[in-house]
């Protein structure tokens, strides 16, 4: 008969408390965050004494913070079932005037939530910059160059931007606000490039999606998006 016990614990699961927590917040991303939580009883109290903090830090491992504030806005956005026009105004006014801070506590439903839709948006972005960058390339003879980080975030955000737009206004047949009164309290909140940037990913997505073809429904890059670095 095997003399160890069934509940004997590995050497990792009878760290220090202050051990499992610090290896959780240095986890890469919140689905792995996830995973360990589950894994064994040890590291689930061990997070659930500490478990906003570590969820904060571990989500600013995988989303970029300068995006971050965005993707509050579009889980905001998603949670709102039933828009009214008034409603519509406040948010306008608590996201994008104001600029609300990233809450301070987070559960990690609400980070699974983010990290979700950022592996989306991060992989459209990427998508996005390179096809721009070949078409670059290719129209001046030169070889294709990798996008800053900088542009990436600022291609990320217009796709959080485009994201919060359509779960505003799901029923497009009958919105609640006029054209005109969307870009008053919509669209007046962002600079004519930014607004110009989201016509541009809207493009973008109409040809990953209805047409399959990128560089058919895609727009000047010189005046849509600006040049990359």
């Amino acid at each position: 008969m095997d003399s160890r016990s069934s509940n004997t614990k590995s050497p990792f699961e009878t760290l220090p408390l202050e051990a499992r927590q610090a290896v959780m917040r240095a986890l890469p991303d919140v689905e792995s965050l996830k995973w360990l939580v589950l894994a064994c009883s040890s590291f689930y109290h061990a997070f659930r004494d500490a478990e906003s903090l570590i969820t904060i830090r571990v989500l600013l491992n995988e989303v970029p913070l300068d995006v971050l504030r965005e993707a509050v806005a579009v889980l905001e956005s998603a949670r709102n079932g039933s828009w009214t026009r008034q409603g519509i105004i406040d948010f306008s006014s608590q996201h994008l005037d104001r600029r609300t801070p990233s809450p301070q506590s987070w559960t990690l439903a609400d980070a699974l939530s983010i990290s979700k839709l950022y592996s989306h948006v991060h992989y459209f972005a990427i998508d996005f910059a390179c096809k721009c960058l070949g078409i670059q390339a290719l129209g001046r003879g030169v070889q294709q160059s990798s996008p800053s980080q900088l542009e990436i975030a600022r291609i990320e955000r217009t796709l959080y931007r485009f994201e919060m737009y359509c779960n505003i206004f799901r029923d497009f047949r009958n919105p609640i606000l006029s054209v005109d009164e969307q870009r008053e309290i919509l669209f007046s909140k962002f600079s004519p490039c930014e607004n110009e940037q989201l016509a541009c990913i809207h493009n973008y997505l109409y040809g990953k999606v209805s047409l399959g073809e990128f560089e058919s429904t895609y727009c000047n890059l010189d005046t849509d998006f600006g040049s990359f670095q």
